[in-house]
């Protein structure tokens, strides 16, 4: 009895020391922008993360190393697309676009979506951000990511990935799929 309560204490405060170093706000984004030396850029991104990606641990294999990332990627891209379609006006995918929208996420290794934020490029999109807020929920709600590792991970950990909305927006409204 007292070794599984230790054992459950000990997961509680590794649940918590996990998930405490992830500061998500919630049903919220907070508007931020910077200059990118590289591009010379300026980067206008909506956060609902308001830490430094490189102090979120990373999944561990059975010999305490990060692993190496085999294939990665959401559960349904397809699906995404079709619910910025329903989330957002015609109009409103054409600012998308033209203000070059990158979505990027923070998930668990385990496939669970804790964080999703909007990049753009030079030009913020005129649309409510209202709309950016329950885009996020729905897809930390109803979407994955699905990480596949070299090693099997014996201690979870965060991934950080992007999808380049503009692009994959752009390529399916020139090039519509035959019905």
């Amino acid at each position: 009895m007292k070794t599984k309560i230790l054992f459950i204490l000990g997961l509680l405060v590794f649940s918590n020391a996990l998930l405490g170093q992830l500061q998500v706000i919630e049903d919220s984004l907070i508007k931020d922008s910077y200059y990118d030396e590289f591009s010379g850029d300026t980067i206008i991104s909506y956060l609902d993360f308001t830490g430094d990606l490189h102090d979120l641990p990373s999944p561990k294999d059975q010999n305490g190393n990060k692993p190496e990332v085999a294939e990665y990627g959401l559960n349904s891209y397809e699906n995404l697309i079709q619910l910025v379609k329903h989330t957002f006006s015609k109009e409103e995918i054409l600012d998308l676009i033209y203000s070059k929208c990158i979505i990027r996420f923070i998930a668990l290794s385990s496939g669970e979506i804790v964080s999703v934020s909007f990049y753009f490029r030079n030009k913020a999109p005129e649309i409510c951000l209202d709309k950016f807020i329950g885009l996020s929920r729905v897809i930390k709600a109803e979407f994955t990511h699905e990480t596949e590792f070299y090693n099997p991970i014996v201690t979870e950990g965060y991934v950080v990935s992007s999808i380049n909305l503009a692009s994959e927006l752009m390529s399916r409204e020139l090039n519509p799929p035959d019905n």
